[in-house]
């Protein structure tokens, strides 16, 4: 097993943690994926962060096909991050909302909506410079629509609402 694989002890934290749904979609999971939020290929397969809870989300095989396949809307709604990029500082868009994760299991809500530009951060870290995130628009998956796919173009800015006088 490589330094960066999540532990049993870890996988169990982050099964917790998602209350035994996946982190995209909230749908209950019974055979779930473990995703790498920082892939290993990304960070070095000896980073021994790579396998701290923070860095991983339980997801369904669909979810995670999606993710893997669907990868700069998945970084935007902080699912992939880059190799410099520390999970616990860069929210995540779970079914729930926005959120960071923490180490210990439990996770803090961001508190209103990442900015379009730069990467969201903690309230106290605001300043960093960074990856351009964007933010699901108004007629996100919050609002019916089917995936974040749905809330971005083909550059991943959100979608500006259509006037449909």
């Amino acid at each position: 097993m490589s330094v960066s694989a999540f532990t049993l002890e870890v996988k169990k934290v982050i099964l917790d943690r998602a209350g035994g749904r996946c982190d995209r979609c909230g749908l209950k999971v019974a055979s779930g994926h473990f995703h790498h939020r920082n892939p290993r290929r990304m960070g070095g397969s000896d980073s021994i962060a790579l396998g701290l809870p923070s860095n991983g989300v339980l997801l369904h095989p669909a979810c995670h096909d999606y993710i893997e396949s669907h990868r700069k809307v998945a970084a935007q709604l902080g699912f992939i991050l880059g190799a410099l990029e520390d999970p616990m500082e860069c929210p995540i868009y779970l079914w729930s909302g926005w959120h960071f994760l923490n180490e210990d299991g439990t996770v803090t809500p961001y508190p209103g909506v990442p900015p379009l530009h730069g990467p969201p951060r903690r309230p106290d870290d605001q300043g960093a410079g960074g990856t351009g995130r964007g933010t699901p628009s108004a007629d996100g998956p919050e609002n019916g629509q089917e995936g974040p796919a749905a809330s971005s173009n083909r550059a991943g800015r959100p979608r500006q609402p259509e006037n449909r006088d």
